[in-house]
């Protein structure tokens, strides 16, 4: 096996910050729960190969080196207290295979490796879990608009499940085109199949007024343009995930690549309706991603 083969490159600075926020509320869940009677998972929905590798650039460029970090799934089997099961999900054939020497490395821990498509794994675990007595957090970081929408309704009908959802908008923004004539039709399927609605047209569009500069011609019909910005859409995928079932989702932590290049937004999503539940996992939530905005 190639060493390109089985090494995963992501990432900048913002990979670290939300790697920290799901550090941190891995940490408060497991102590939380300690003395709960539920049984505990973490589900890690596009694992990789469990770390990544960063490339570091020195000497004015000169050379470049590599280091190996902690990805998700290594991080949350690293915790002080573990949970009572992991599962990963990776399709990619060559990353499953490094992701699944992990169950011999931390031959401790009761792992589940699966290869597969991270919304037909989801969803099968979803429905033929019962959620009355186990409880979990899951990590959706998905490439690019990667989550479908029947996917979150089922996350937030076990109503046992708390979610962290890196959301991109940079794929959204690619998506939809400044002009509306200029979104490519299969595109907009895919955000459609995201988002669960085709309101985001009537959302993010408004008509251009009309072209009356030539005087000796017609008025031309006036164009849609996208008038959303950044604030808005991310609002409108805020009000998807309410409309999905969750009980609860907090505001959240906007990931840059620049100042004025949004790249991600961080979501975390409560399915548990019951109040104690809701209360609890906002605060350790709100206060992290508080922490985290800082």
């Amino acid at each position: 096996m190639n060493t390109t083969d089985t090494e995963h490159c992501f990432g900048g600075p913002w990979t670290e910050l939300k790697l920290k926020v799901l550090r941190d509320y891995l940490h408060f869940y497991t102590q939380a729960l300690k003395n709960q009677p539920f049984k505990i998972s973490y589900i890690d929905a596009f694992a990789g190969t469990g770390e990544r590798t960063v490339n570091d650039t020195h000497q004015s460029c000169l050379f470049v080196s590599e280091r190996r970090l902690r990805g998700s799934a290594q991080i949350a089997l690293e915790l002080e207290r573990p949970f009572d099961r992991y599962i990963f999900i990776e399709q990619h054939q060559r990353r499953f295979e490094v992701l699944d020497t992990l169950r011999q490395r931390y031959s401790d821990r009761q792992i589940e490796c699966l290869q597969g498509d991270a919304n037909h794994e989801l969803l099968s675990l979803c429905t033929q879990t019962r959620w009355s007595q186990q409880r979990a957090v899951l990590f959706l970081d998905p490439y690019g608009l990667s989550v479908e929408w029947a996917t979150l309704q089922s996350i937030a009908q076990t109503q046992a499940i708390d979610l962290w959802y890196l959301f991109s908008l940079s794929g959204l923004f690619r998506q939809t085109a400044h002009d509306f004539e200029k979104v490519d039709p299969l595109g907009a399927e895919r955000v459609d199949l995201v988002l669960g609605t085709h309101d985001w047209r009537t959302a993010f569009y408004a008509p251009l007024a009309q072209d009356q500069s030539d005087l000796f011609s017609e008025p031309k019909e006036p164009g849609l343009r996208r008038q959303a910005n950044v604030d808005a859409i991310e609002a409108f995928v805020g009000d998807r995930l309410r409309a999905a079932g969750f009980a609860k989702v907090a505001e959240p932590l906007r990931l840059h690549l620049r100042k004025n290049a949004p790249l991600y937004s961080l979501f975390f999503c409560v399915s548990n309706p019951n109040p104690k539940a809701v209360e609890l996992s906002m605060r350790a939530a709100n206060h992290i991603l508080k922490a985290a905005r800082r």
